[in-house]
């Protein structure tokens, strides 16, 4: 057993120094040939690793697992390495071709080369090992490794040990990365984590624990909208769809909704008896949505405060084009209107609002959360309007 663990060092040495030996032999010998041949070479020391392996575990079986070969996963060590080198000289093979075709030459292409590949330097997907996590790894995997005819089942194997966490690494940790022990381990992950009542059960409690809307705020519409759209999104996948017919779901959502929403909705159903779909539900949704969006973009608003806005709010400030602050939550006392209308603010003393002004970076023309060189409002001073209360920069204080 011992001479065969030193046999085995000895390859995972010859196979790690091998772009290092093909580099010595200088540039200008370097050529597509040299590079196959050392691709054959490094492919036999692979083969010959995995055949002493078996040989150990066949013959040493018991004796094997207490020693640090197994302990330290030696293997998996060696596997990498050999995935590593064959990268490295696959890239050299390649951009030697590149070259030649660049000079009019006939490209070279070798059965290495053509028949097989390395996975584009693109970040795998990570499976955590929560039921709910499944379908999308699984679909996404599948068509970038497991379709993929130019990997090897030993590389696929890799790539998927590497790729998962939790539950599913446990679930196939001790399957050594052989080419049989492929197809296995991607059964046992299919049939563990491919059940329906425990993916339904998990989407639909991500569903039931959505917050209610506090309040007509966009921010608050789109966490409901994102968190329907992902749970129909999912059952759909594992062929669970939410039907027309889903009188209940539709109930539920409207639930979740703020009640000035709500009468929207109702509103937008006009004289109809029949029960609204969820079809029509989603497009309400989207609807109210862009509304806020455009209204916030006529605003001038940036997106990181279109959360702050609420959509009654947003259509007032649009139609009247004042650029005021569309958040009518006051500053001093958090009451739901603008600072203008604020009585503390306006007992302050002039130093004093204007210190306030500054503190809540406020435009010191409508007291809007904007500078003043993007306030489009056209109202001035209150001295010149009757008592009308609007601030005063034309007489550089704010709140004459």
């Amino acid at each position: 057993m011992e001479k065969l663990i030193a046999s085995q060092q000895e390859l995972h040495g010859r196979i790690a120094r091998s772009g290092d030996n093909l580099r010595k032999a200088g540039a200008a010998r370097l050529s597509v040939a040299l590079v196959q041949s050392a691709l054959k070479i490094l492919d036999r020391k692979w083969a010959k690793f995995e055949e002493q392996h078996e040989e150990l575990q066949s013959e040493y079986g018991a004796r094997l697992e207490e020693h640090h070969y197994a302990k330290d996963d030696f293997v998996s060590v060696v596997e990498m390495e050999y995935l590593q080198q064959r990268a490295e000289l696959l890239e050299v093979e390649q951009g030697l071709a590149k070259v030649l075709v660049g000079r009019d030459a006939k490209p070279v292409h070798s059965e290495s080369s053509s028949s097989r590949n390395v996975l584009p330097r693109i970040q795998l997907p990570q499976f955590s090992g929560k039921f709910e996590d499944w379908p999308a790894f699984r679909d996404l995997f599948r068509s970038i490794v497991v379709d993929e005819a130019a990997l090897s089942k030993v590389e696929k194997m890799h790539y998927l040990k590497t790729s998962v966490k939790g539950d599913a690494d446990q679930l196939i940790r001790n399957l050594p990365a052989t080419q049989e022990n492929f197809e296995r381990a991607w059964d046992t992950l299919t049939e563990h984590f491919e059940n329906k009542r425990l993916l339904v059960r998990s989407y639909l409690s991500a569903f039931t624990s959505l917050l209610k809307m506090k309040s007509d705020s966009a921010a608050d519409l789109r966490r409901i909208f994102h968190g329907v759209v992902s749970t129909v999104g999912a059952l759909e996948g594992i062929g669970r769809p939410i039907t027309d017919g889903s009188d209940l779901f539709v109930h539920l959502v409207i639930e979740l909704l703020d009640a000035k929403t709500r009468r929207e909705w109702e509103n937008s159903l006009g004289k109809s008896s029949l029960p609204p779909s969820y079809e029509a539900l989603r497009g309400f949704l989207q609807e109210q949505m862009m509304t806020q969006e455009v209204l916030r973009v006529a605003s001038g608003e940036p997106s990181a405060k279109s959360s702050d806005k609420t959509g009654r709010a947003a259509r007032v400030h649009h139609a009247k084009g004042r650029g005021a602050e569309s958040n009518r939550s006051c500053p001093l006392c958090k009451k739901e209107h603008f600072l203008a209308f604020c009585d503390t603010y306006k007992k302050k003393s002039a130093q004093e609002r204007r210190e306030i002004v500054n503190t809540h970076q406020r435009c010191w023309n409508c007291l809007g959360r904007h500078m003043i060189g993007e306030c489009s409002s056209v109202k001035t001073c209150t001295s010149a309007r009757g008592g009308t209360t609007l601030p005063c920069t034309r007489h550089s204080r704010p709140w004459p």
